[in-house]
């Protein structure tokens, strides 16, 4: 979940229907790095000799900073394997001043790093996916929107660690603002996107990057827009399969991910973003025919 809310209800509240651990761990604040404008990467580090850790891909952690009393909500975007080889858990944690864990945890790295934090496992958006059977899976279909990447980064690097696991078929849409910069390094996560995908699964998979302004094109002069327009182009390939799109994607987008009508009884669908997108994308998928609706997974980023 993310930790930016438009309602009055914190992480806890949202996700209290949500399975979580009972007992916390506790963690210390190892790296911060900033890797776009508005999102840090941190790594947790497990304390030597501390109790073991155990998540599956896609879950997310309460997090307790010190001296603020509800948790904040932060997907884990590592793996387990990771966790096991490095003793290190990574968050993305986006800016959000009005949010008070995030707020901390976008303190001055000085002021932070080496902090104790108190941690637990929680979330069903998770590979493999609930209550189905994962060999049944010929397609596995991934929409995210904005952050909604993080938890299936989380998913993705894990079967590629696991190429066992992968389904035949992997497809992946990702929609996405771009930076001030125009360049496609400042959509979170594609580099690393483009590393997992490209060193293949021994499957066929396609990977579709839908990218948007920043900023309305009314609140920037012609100039810079066309600035941007020209490094976008020049910074544009065909990734995997896929290419990118300078547009979000739409209904046709999702339907030719799910593929023939006939084989949609072996899909399952991940879709994560804000609240208004995956309502769409959920709507669109469960409604196509030949898809069952247990198949379409969702986890909503307020």
């Amino acid at each position: 979940m993310d930790s930016t809310s438009k309602t009055s209800m914190n992480h806890e509240e949202r996700t209290a229907a949500e399975p979580r651990e009972h007992g916390m761990h506790s963690v210390i604040l190892d790296t911060i790095s900033q890797v776009t404008r508005n999102v840090r990467l941190l790594n947790l580090r497990r304390p030597s000799g501390g109790a073991q850790i155990e998540f599956l891909p896609g879950q997310w952690l309460d997090v307790h900073v010190p001296h603020i009393p509800q948790a904040g909500g932060f997907t884990i975007t590592s793996t387990p394997q990771d966790l096991k080889r490095k003793s290190h858990l990574e968050l993305a944690v986006k800016c959000s001043p009005t949010n008070p864990p995030a707020a901390w945890l976008w303190q001055e790295p000085s002021k932070i790093l080496r902090s104790t934090l108190f941690i637990r496992v929680g979330g069903s958006f998770v590979w493999p996916p609930p209550q189905i059977d994962a060999a049944s899976i010929e397609r596995l279909v991934f929409v995210a929107g904005g952050v909604g990447i993080n938890p299936l980064i989380s998913i993705l690097s894990h079967l590629h660690q696991n190429k066992n696991e992968c389904p035949p078929r992997l497809d992946l849409l990702y929609s996405a603002r771009i930076g001030d910069s125009g360049k496609l390094s400042s959509i979170l996560f594609h580099e690393r996107l483009r590393s997992i995908l490209e060193r293949g699964f021994g499957t066929s998979r396609n990977y579709k990057l839908f990218v948007t302004d920043t900023v309305k094109p009314n609140e920037v002069s012609d100039k810079n827009q066309s600035g941007a327009k020209s490094a976008l182009k020049a910074d544009t390939d065909d990734v995997g399969e896929g290419k990118v799109e300078r547009r979000r994607f739409e209904e046709k987008d999702l339907i030719d991910a799910i593929g023939p009508v006939e084989k949609r009884g072996g899909v399952v669908a991940y879709v994560c973003g804000p609240p208004p997108m995956t309502d769409w994308a959920v709507s669109v998928l469960k409604g196509a025919e030949g898809m069952e609706s247990n198949r379409v997974l969702c986890e909503k980023w307020w």
